[in-house]
């Protein structure tokens, strides 16, 4: 039997509550150090990826985590690219909202300079 079997319903109501402040903080973290890696340091998704595969050959969990957060930086340059994206589409064609599917195609025929 695990201490977690052996909690009161209160005590599993309050690990609750600490658990989702502290992965609330962890999600805000993991988006702060993306954006810093971007706006502040520059870093491409090719340094980024290359310091994920680095960390990760360590073989420790702390160099898994620290990899999961490099790649996310990637994901957070993507992120940015798509909401531009359906922001200028939204904008040039006076709709107010877009689907994912199809983003690129609509959004490649805006004509430049319009973006």
């Amino acid at each position: 039997m695990s201490s977690l079997d052996r909690m009161t319903e209160e005590e599993h109501e309050r690990l609750d509550v600490l658990m989702s402040t502290l992965f609330d903080m962890w999600l805000k973290f993991r988006d702060d150090f993306a954006r810093a890696a971007i706006e502040r340091l520059n870093f491409t998704d090719e340094n980024a990826e290359a310091c994920a595969r680095m960390m990760e050959i360590t073989g420790t969990d702390s160099g898994r985590a620290f990899a999961y957060l490099m790649r996310h930086i990637i994901d957070e340059r993507i992120a940015r690219r798509t909401v531009h994206m359906a922001a200028s589409v939204m904008e040039y064609e006076g709709v107010q909202a877009v689907q994912y599917e199809g983003l690129h195609e609509r959004y490649d025929r805006i004509p430049k300079g319009e973006t």
